[in-house]
């Protein structure tokens, strides 16, 4: 019983340390789209 308790904890920390990196990726993905996108507007006008 103690047993299952223990890994469903760890399952629990694991996923929370996923959903951080997600994030992490998704907020770094959407800065580096941002900063391109500007780039790209720059030297077209």
């Amino acid at each position: 019983m103690t047993n299952s308790g223990h890994s469903n904890t760890k399952r629990s920390f694991w996923f929370s340390q996923v959903q951080k990196q997600i994030f992490v990726i998704s907020v770094a993905l959407k800065t580096l789209l941002h900063y391109h996108a500007e780039t790209i507007v720059s030297f077209t006008t």
